[in-house]
């Protein structure tokens, strides 16, 4: 029985065979730089973790280029060029991204274990020796909130959520906490005071394209 008839527009099904060979990508890179351009679109917040990663693959014509929202861009980005992005573990989107792109089976290509700059407990400078006891405001992404949930859970801070870590820390240099969990680069561009360390965390990091499956194949060989 013929299920829908010549006015139906096509169904997409999903490829047999999903590319995503991590140890085949970076090989395919180097191929690939030889004859298109290759840009790496990433958040200004994982610019270092791009750097690195161009390293990693050792292709220098890598351009990166940092952006809102690197799928997006990825996908604007004409016929002459290879597109990829960078996107870290904590991205809230990654989910949406995998499964709501499940037509064009977005490829995930490749991922990058890199430590993260040092997370700290910080405040403005001179602040932390003269805040009294008692409960206080603490900016932090949702992310290290749990570095300091036994003092949220003995009600000694009052947690207010920051959209990253360096914006935890604008949001003490601006007045709207007392104190922040973030890093040693946001630290020091909002001049605050170190007051803890709780050392690097390991972050895992997707690389990815904007390519479709078929478009892909043409560059590794499964």
């Amino acid at each position: 029985m013929k299920l829908f008839n010549s006015d139906f527009p096509r169904l997409n099904a999903f490829s047999e065979e999903i590319v995503s060979a991590p140890e085949k990508f970076g090989l395919a890179l180097v191929d690939i730089a030889e004859s298109k351009e290759i840009l790496l679109f990433v958040e200004h917040e994982n610019f270092e973790a791009a750097e690195v990663y161009k390293d990693t693959v050792g292709i220098s014509s890598i351009k990166i280029l940092t952006v809102n929202n690197p799928i997006e861009a990825a996908e604007e980005t004409g016929s002459g060029v290879m597109p990829i992005f960078l996107k870290s573990a904590i991205d809230p989107n990654l989910k949406e991204m995998m499964f709501n792109n499940r037509y064009g089976e977005q490829l995930f290509a490749d991922h990058h274990y890199m430590p993260l700059d040092e997370m700290q407990l910080a405040a403005s400078k001179g602040v932390w020796k003269n805040i009294s006891q008692g409960k206080f405001k603490l900016a932090s992404h949702p992310s290290p909130r749990s570095l300091t949930a036994l003092w949220e859970k003995a009600g000694i801070i009052e947690w207010e959520k920051a959209t990253s870590n360096s914006a935890a820390a604008d949001m003490v240099e601006a007045g709207e906490a007392d104190l922040c969990i973030t890093t040693e680069s946001g630290r020091l561009r909002s001049k605050l005071e170190k007051v803890f360390s709780f050392g690097r965390p390991l972050m895992i990091f997707t690389i990815g394209t904007s390519l479709r499956q078929d478009e892909i194949k043409r560059y590794i060989k499964i």
